[in-house]
């Protein structure tokens, strides 16, 4: 199902949604008010409480009160589940060995569209994983063209309108991965914690009520039965 074809689970009015939004413009680093608009449609904001903190405030690493990694394998568990019933193809990872050894895999393609026009299909492999030093989750993905190379992220930042030019670096940003520790194009999880805290006691899902918020960005869709965990 297409953001297009999603449905936000509770009636907002518009400067709710834009405060709301406005969070998310925290991770983006300065998306423009029009911008942001028109992610509205594409967001679950599932009973996010008003938040007063500063939008540049970050969390120190191994700061993990409130969200373990215990928490997090239940949470993406009970994604995998959902996600069998509805044939979403998200896959339960495991590196064996490590403390933080399961995490999320997903394959799908998109079509991409440059400044100039130009079109390509892009396969995107997606991943959630927890991060053990900021003790949070993070969305991680790599990404080939049709020629079997790799999508470099000033290519993606191209096709990608969601991010503003200036700040994309300070957002997306190449990490290794948390649990393979190769390279993969990484939503910094620095500020992680500030999109996260509103939903540790409200959701029953912080995993997929996290992913609601940040998965616009990359034009990763979310079905609405994972909403309905919450």
């Amino acid at each position: 199902m297409d953001a297009a074809q999603t449905q936000t689970l509770r009636p907002a009015s518009d400067d709710y949604l834009l405060m709301k939004v406005a969070l998310i413009a925290s991770l983006a680093g300065g998306c423009r008010r029009d911008d942001l608009a028109k992610l509205q449609d594409s967001c679950y904001l599932v009973s996010i409480p008003d938040l007063k903190t500063s939008a540049h405030q970050t969390m120190a690493p191994d700061d993990h009160e409130g969200f373990t990694c215990e928490k997090f394998v239940q949470c993406i568990k009970e994604i995998v589940a959902i996600s069998d019933e509805i044939g979403d193809g998200w896959q339960l990872q495991t590196k064996e060995g490590l403390d933080n050894a399961h995490y999320l895999s997903k394959k799908t393609s998109q079509v991409l569209e440059k400044e100039s026009g130009a079109k390509m299909i892009v396969v995107f492999e997606y991943h959630v994983a927890y991060n053990i030093n900021y003790g949070v989750p993070v969305l991680c993905f790599v990404a080939w063209k049709q020629d079997g190379s790799s999508l470099q992220m000033e290519e993606y930042c191209e096709c990608n309108k969601n991010f503003s030019n200036s700040d994309i670096l300070s957002t997306l940003t190449q990490l290794d991965h948390p649990v393979l520790c190769t390279p993969f194009l990484t939503l910094h999880p620095c500020r992680t914690r500030e999109i996260m805290e509103p939903f540790l006691s409200r959701s029953k899902n912080p995993v997929v009520s996290w992913m609601s918020v940040i998965s616009p960005f990359l034009n990763l869709s979310l079905d609405e039965e994972y909403i309905k965990a919450c």
